[in-house]
């Protein structure tokens, strides 16, 4: 495998192609498929199993199919195909591109806040508020960066807001400086100090 990249993009090219084309049961789909995704990620059990390398991929595909007995049989089906391949090393990659096939489907735009703490529901809830207004329907992630230290970046697209108190710091420490640097030129070309 070259580029794994390159190949979890195409796996998920091939999955969303195929369930987009059944348009009565794509969101059932996509659905089956998140919540799958959403256990796997939360590195469960589930997830130490399917990735154990020693475990036959055959019986990773028979724990698949009873986890997930009442999960559309495409899901099933494309989880399984991922196992058989040894790929599911790969899933989580797919998943991200799988969601952002969906987000741009549905004209929804991805967005990543990074905060030194994690919002609560509330601020959560009225920052999303405010950003929906402005840019439309988004889906959001949230992104804990001690770094930040206080306020919060905005990553939408390829622009980014940064509202961080490690910036504005940042930006202090630079207006200082020329200050400073202008201070002393202009002392420097006063004659009765004889710098």
């Amino acid at each position: 495998m070259k580029n794994p990249t390159l190949t979890a993009k195409r796996y998920a090219e091939a999955f969303f192609s195929l369930i987009e084309r059944d348009s009565d049961n794509f969101e059932s789909y996509m659905n089956d498929f998140n919540v799958f995704s959403d256990l796997f990620s939360e590195r469960t059990e589930l997830y130490n199993l399917l990735t154990h390398p020693l475990i036959h991929p055959d019986r990773k595909t028979d724990l698949v199919c009873r986890v997930f007995s009442k999960a559309d049989n495409q899901v099933k089906n494309f989880i399984c195909i991922i196992i058989k391949r040894r790929r599911i090393h790969l899933f989580e990659a797919i998943a991200v591109e799988i969601k952002r096939l969906y987000r741009r489907k549905k004209g929804i735009r991805g967005l990543i806040i990074k905060t030194a703490v994690a919002l609560n529901d509330s601020e959560f809830s009225k920052l999303k508020n405010v950003l929906e207004k402005k840019f439309g329907q988004l889906s959001i992630r949230q992104v804990v960066d001690r770094t930040v230290i206080g306020g919060m970046i905005i990553h939408f697209g390829n622009q980014v807001v940064d509202d961080s108190v490690h910036t504005r710091i940042k930006r202090m420490r630079e207006i200082l400086n020329r200050i400073d640097e202008t201070w002393l030129n202009a002392l420097s070309e006063q004659p009765s100090l004889g710098l």
